[in-house]
């Protein structure tokens, strides 16, 4: 669907703009749902990624970059 990920308790994207879009189908045809569950789970547990540590934070257009989606699901960001 058209549903957006949402991290509880941070931003909550509100537009699919075409740049959002194409990032979001980029990593729909890469990866599997799995993957995304995996990926969105990491965010909340994650300080770094939640921006507790003095960063400001993951964002939807941050976490949908294929480096950065790549790096999360590989566990870059595990404490």
């Amino acid at each position: 669907g058209n549903a957006l990920p949402e991290c509880p308790g941070r931003p909550k994207a509100r537009d699919l703009a075409p740049e959002r879009r194409q990032l979001r189908t980029a990593r729909r045809a890469q990866y599997g749902r799995d993957d995304f569950i995996s990926v969105f789970g990491k965010v909340e547990r994650s300080p770094f990624l939640r921006g507790d540590t003095g960063w400001q934070r993951c964002t939807f257009d941050w976490i949908f970059k294929k480096a950065n989606f790549q790096k999360a699901l590989e566990g870059n960001y595990d404490n």
